[in-house]
């Protein structure tokens, strides 16, 4: 593997082959000056930085080096204007190569800590809060691409920790800039590392390797057990976003003219490549044919092309992916009601048109598993029970929306619904930066973002001291 430069804290195993496939799709963002490194190497980068030192509570000195939380801040803040540098050709790209991300989880550390000394008689009590030290980030092909990193990584960085990042094969240059920006944001050596290759070598070596201290994953089901297991062989813990099958659900009542953009916007958005996306529509009978009419207008108004031209519509990460939507699709037709969409265009790129299938039945592969592709599936309902149970008769449960003028009927059905988010007359695609985002069921475990995020990325020690 030939060696190029190396910039300052950024320490990468780059496989020539991630690059150039990423070149090839037109992603990347420019040329990247690197020194290849082993993934091994890369967690004992993330290790020296912290120098074993943990605690961050008063009294306790960190290692010179060491992600301070008030510094990252300012750091965090940085890095969020040079993505937007980065990002400011393409409408919205600064949020998907994370700028927001970045700004809100730097405001997150100016949040009060839910934690303190506590006096008690004639003991002073009081906590804690550790690093977890060095952790572990892996996204793969089939579930994360259109987002250019996974969630976590401003929430552990804000934290005071290290990361070690693995992004999905078919995406790893981003990755990459982003270390190099986080570098030049002022970041020790060694905080922010990214390692690339193919998830089954590069990213199992990184969940087994017993220097991380934490794993968050965001990819498939089977993907997810496998970083499970590893994180359960060393006793650490993971959190997992394994996907969903989230449904809209419209009642009689709802405002159209509101809920319609939205429930595509939900299935658009990323071209469907979004663990969040609105993939379903549970809709009642007395409303059916409007909606369907309504969605299916819309769908024929997308316009579709590369990234660059800012399209209603992008394309789906590769080949394979495409392929495999079409599968799906062409699967369906045995089941449900095309109404519009369905075949792939001729020539370059991997596009896929917007796709509405209408009776769809609840146990029929479009109605229960990921499609991962602009693929909406519309089931009807008669009373709000069925709605529930419609909705909750999936093995996901990671985002739920309700459409409806009832606020009695909002509350009571939130209440119900097996999901991790659930939104009312909205659709937010995970909802703000400061919204904790986790599953149910086959969807994970473990939350993302918001402050629940990111106490996720600190331990709590209780000392206790006699004050004879």
């Amino acid at each position: 593997m030939p060696q190029r430069g190396d910039p300052a804290g950024v320490q990468v195993d780059l496989d020539d082959g991630d690059v150039r496939a990423e070149r090839e799709a037109g992603l990347a963002l420019g040329e990247v000056q690197l020194l290849a490194q082993g993934g091994g190497r890369a967690v004992r980068a993330a290790g020296a930085v912290l120098g074993g030192r943990r605690c961050l509570g008063p009294g306790h000195d960190r290692p010179r080096d060491a992600p301070d939380p008030e510094s990252g801040r300012g750091q965090l803040h940085v890095l969020r204007r040079r993505l937007q540098q980065v990002g400011g050709d393409l409408a919205g790209a600064h949020d998907q190569l994370g700028a927001g991300t970045v700004d809100r989880a730097a405001a997150g550390l100016q949040r009060p800590r839910p934690h303190g000394p506590e006096p008690r008689g004639t003991s002073a009590v009081s906590d804690c809060t550790s690093r977890i030290f060095s952790i572990g980030t892996c996204s793969t092909a089939d579930a994360s691409c259109a987002n250019a990193v996974s969630w976590p990584w401003p929430w552990l960085l804000a934290a005071g920790n290290c990361c070690v990042l693995k992004p999905a094969e078919d995406s790893p240059v981003t990755a990459v800039e982003l270390a190099r920006l986080a570098a030049e944001a002022g970041f020790a050596d060694g905080a922010f590392n990214v390692v690339t290759g193919v998830g089954v070598e590069a990213g199992a070596a990184l969940a087994a390797h017993p220097g991380i201290d934490h794993l968050s994953f965001t990819g498939s089901r089977p993907v997810g057990t496998a970083v499970a297991t590893a994180a359960a062989a060393n006793v650490v813990p993971v959190v997992l976003e394994l996907g969903g099958k989230s449904p809209n659900i419209v009642f009689a009542d709802a405002d159209l003219d509101r809920a319609v953009p939205l429930i595509v916007n939900s299935i658009v958005q990323n071209a469907g490549q979004t663990c969040t996306a609105g993939s379903r529509v549970l809709v009642h009978q007395s409303v059916h044919d409007e909606v369907v009419a309504r969605v299916r207008e819309r769908f024929e108004a997308v316009r579709t092309g590369p990234g660059p031209d800012d399209p209603d519509l992008g394309p789906l990460t590769n080949a394979t992916q495409r392929d495999r939507v079409a599968a799906m699709v062409g699967r369906a037709r045995a089941d449900a009601e095309l109404v519009t969409g369905g075949e792939a265009p001729g020539g370059a790129g991997f596009f896929f048109p917007p796709t509405l299938f209408d009776h769809v039945p609840v146990g029929s592969e479009i109605g229960q598993q990921e499609v991962f592709g602009p693929v909406l599936a519309v089931t009807t309902f008669r009373t709000d029970d069925e709605a529930v149970e419609l909705a909750n008769a999936t093995e996901y449960g990671l985002v739920a929306a309700l459409w409806t003028g009832s606020v009695g009927r909002a509350h009571r059905l939130a209440a119900e619904l097996d999901a991790g988010q659930v939104f009312v007359n909205t659709y937010g695609a995970g909802g703000g930066i400061e919204l904790p985002l986790g599953g149910t069921k086959r969807s994970g475990y473990g939350r993302e973002k918001g402050v629940e995020g990111l106490l996720g990325y600190t331990r709590t020690k209780a000392v206790v001291v006699g004050l004879a």
